[in-house]
């Protein structure tokens, strides 16, 4: 089991020892928002962090393996794909959604944003792939709004964007205040649940 700390660490636990931890990452400079497992390259997990970097890590390794410079603000989670081993997507309190392919040639040390989304008006809090549909992705706000993305429909970049992006194909509204964390279902491709700082779960 993995742990993120409001110090910037990470810490490795084997839940059959009851002491310590048998490894402990400190690369991050701020809180580290969440960490989550990849479900396809099982060895493989990812950190977000307020320092604006999500990190790939091997817990066999004593460093990351990659840095990813993905916002200039605090992220709030980063998730592979549970489709594609090399695919990330991250969100962040500027507002964006960005998804990131590993595999993507690049002069630079980390790979560039494939595809950046304007998702919210405010910080954008939680994300979360669809089991069931490669390109399907939903956001949930500050701004109480939680919309779903089709990164399929790509929309030409505007004079202000650089990456293509998403197009919104719903928007559901309904909670008083911001949604803290948006989950699709893991046996039905169209069930999507929602969690708000209004203290109301949505389905």
């Amino acid at each position: 089991m993995v742990t993120a700390g409001g110090d910037g660490s990470i810490r490795l636990w084997d839940i059959t020892l009851n002491d310590h931890p048998i490894r402990v990452w400190r690369e991050h400079t701020r809180e580290v928002y969440g960490v989550h497992w990849s479900n396809v390259n099982k060895i493989l997990f990812c950190s977000a962090s307020w320092d604006g970097s999500v990190r790939i890590w091997n817990p066999e390794r004593p460093h990351s393996l990659k840095a990813i410079p993905a916002h200039q603000n605090c992220i709030y989670q980063a998730l592979f794909s549970p489709h594609e081993a090399d695919v990330i997507a991250s969100c962040a309190s500027d507002g964006q959604a960005k998804i990131f392919d590993l595999r993507a040639p690049t002069a630079l040390q980390y790979p560039a944003p494939a595809m950046t989304i304007q998702a919210h008006s405010g910080e954008v809090l939680t994300l979360d792939w669809n089991k069931w549909q490669p390109y399907i992705i939903a956001t949930g706000g500050t701004d109480r709004m939680i919309r779903v993305w089709d990164c399929r429909m790509v929309k030409n970049p505007s004079s202000t964007t650089i990456q293509p992006a998403a197009t919104c194909t719903k928007e559901l509204m309904g909670h008083e205040y911001a949604v803290r964390k948006v989950q699709w279902g893991n046996f039905s491709p169209d069930k999507l649940a929602s969690a708000s700082y209004d203290m109301s779960f949505r389905m």
